[in-house]
């Protein structure tokens, strides 16, 4: 909790800002998009909807994008990946929904539509331009982002009721499929040309 008592706290843009709920802080998403914060929002969901409102803030003050690793009020950038939209998707699936579907789904579709969309000084998603444009990058960034694309596909549809956009988001999350060298049998990491990376370089 990262809140005073009386509600303030120090937002991601340095001023004082005032909670109506919890402001929590302190989030390590790429460890935990897969099992906490489904089990937080089984058994405390309003808890776990103050977590999702909490990075709703961040991005808010921060320059619209989710943070990845938030330490206090500073996004460290630490690993790689848009692990707070699998967060989020998470949290609504397992019944943490206290809170308006529609801006969360606008900050997803920022970072995962804009290249350059930053939370404080660090990218949403690096290399954001090449995923879209040549549909693959870097295999193990790359393999992050269709994670959280085909999890805000499932936001758009089930939180929101956007199945057009939902179709669309699956249907870039399947980009993984681009990494497949079948003269290897691996996913692998493709130069902008479209070569293949030695699997020694990563």
């Amino acid at each position: 909790i990262s809140n005073d008592v009386n509600g303030e706290y120090m937002g991601a843009d340095f001023k004082v800002h005032r909670t109506a709920s919890t402001q929590y802080t302190m989030f390590s998403n790429w460890d935990t998009y897969r099992t906490q914060i489904q089990l937080l929002a089984i058994i405390e969901p309003d808890v776990a909807s103050d977590v999702v409102l909490s990075h709703q803030c961040f991005a808010e003050q921060s320059g619209g994008g989710f943070p990845r690793w938030v330490l206090a009020n500073i996004e460290t950038g630490i690993m790689q990946g848009d692990p707070t939209a699998i967060l989020v998707s998470n949290a609504w699936a397992f019944g943490a929904r206290n809170y308006d579907p529609k801006p969360l789904l606008a900050t997803m579709r920022l970072g995962a539509e804009h290249p350059g969309t930053k939370s404080q000084d660090e990218e949403t998603r690096p290399f954001l331009k090449q995923y879209l444009d040549k549909g693959y990058c870097n295999a193990s960034i790359q393999l992050e982002y269709t994670s959280a694309d085909f999890a805000i596909g499932r936001f758009a549809l089930y939180a929101v009721g956007d199945e057009f956009l939902s179709w669309r988001y699956f249907a870039q999350a399947r980009s993984w499929r681009n990494l497949y060298n079948p003269q290897t049998g691996w996913l692998q990491s493709r130069n902008p040309d479209g070569s293949w990376k030695d699997l020694g370089a990563d």
